[in-house]
Order: C-alpha cells, then structure tokens, then sequence
C-alpha cells in the first residue's frame, strides 16, 4: 500500500471515530413535568443550571381524564443530580378565577427528582422523585422511583410509581424506550402503568 493510500485510509478512521462514539441522548420533558417520556418518568435529570420550559394541552382532570386545556412547564437542574420543576394547569385562559371562578379548573403542582449519585453511569442510573408535592389541593401526587441505561442510540427505563390517580396512570410498574437516531429525532414508547403511549 502506497504512502497516499495509508494516510488518506487514516485519515478516514480519524474521521468516522466521533461517528461511532455513543452519542449523548437528549432529554426531554414529559408531559406531567419531569424529564422523561409522555408520562413517565426516566432516572435522567437536567444538568446544573439548565432551565427548560414547555407547553402542552394535555390537561389531567384530577387524575381522572384527560381535556384539551393548558400546562405550562418550568423545570431546572438546580444543584448536579437534582430537578425542580412547577406546572401550572388551567382549562382556560380567558377567564378571572377570582372573579369568574364557577367551573374552573386550575393547578399548581411542584415536583422534585434526585438522581442517586455514586453509582457508576456505564451501569445505570437511578432516580427517585415525587409530583404534586405540598400544596393546598394535590391532586396529582405521586412518587416514584425509575432506572435508565443508555445503549449506543437507546435508553431504556423502568421503575414503579404509587398514586391515588382513578385513571391507573403511574400506579405501579411502568417502563418506555427512546431511541434517538438523530439529534433532532427521537422515537418514544412506554407503558405507564395503565396504557402504552408512542
């Protein structure tokens, strides 16, 4: 093999090495608050310093179905290993609670998670955490705890929740997969104790 051929085969390898690398996984907000998948949570929690907002109109009436409403979502990675997180949750936005609060449905829930530190990340991690927590009304109160391991473009989770939700949602066993091809891309499937969502 030539000089050219071998420097320019290198050169190659050199090149497609962060190709082959494992890719850091994005994480993402779940619709309830916390990171993690539509309605469950992973042992992923956001960086220190990192503040993610976000909106979705999956309205939880009391933990007993779902309406088109409105939830707003503040999240951030307070200290390494802890998330904090607020959602507020309305029906509607035109209208004065105080005022005009017949029929209204409105929420504030703060929600905690810790990942377990000292165990090592090419293992897995682990997280415990709760929603809904304090407050005059919780309707949506729950605890976990929840696993994840990362696998080349994978992450795959599991853990168990206890609620009083009626619909089943997070009460008991639950587990997901996310699988992100692209950095702007990612395919979601969990179980969340009572439905598959994908």
């Amino acid at each position: 093999m030539s000089k050219i051929n071998t420097i320019l085969a290198g050169s190659i390898a050199l090149a497609s090495m962060p190709v082959l690398a494992d890719t850091q996984l994005n994480n993402y907000t779940a619709f309830t608050g916390y990171t993690g998948l539509f309605n469950t949570p992973n042992a992923e929690v956001l960086e220190k310093g990192v503040i993610d907002v976000g909106y979705n109109n999956q309205l939880d009436v009391r933990g007993q179905a779902y309406v088109d409403g409105h939830n707003y979502i503040f999240s951030a990675g307070v200290f390494d290993g802890l998330e904090v997180s607020g959602v507020i949750a309305s029906n509607t936005m035109h209208d004065n609670m105080f005022a005009e609060g017949r029929g209204q449905l409105r929420d504030l829930s703060f929600n905690l998670k810790y990942q377990i530190p000292y165990i090592p990340k090419e293992w897995f991690n682990l997280a415990i955490g709760g929603k809904d927590l304090g407050g005059a009304a919780n309707n949506y109160e729950t605890y976990y705890l929840a696993g994840s391991r990362e696998w080349n473009d994978f992450r795959f989770s599991a853990g168990f929740a206890v609620s009083d939700r009626a619909t089943g949602q997070m009460d008991g066993a639950f587990a997901g997969i996310e699988w992100q091809p692209l950095d702007w891309l990612a395919v979601q499937v969990e179980h969340d104790a009572d439905a598959v969502n994908a």
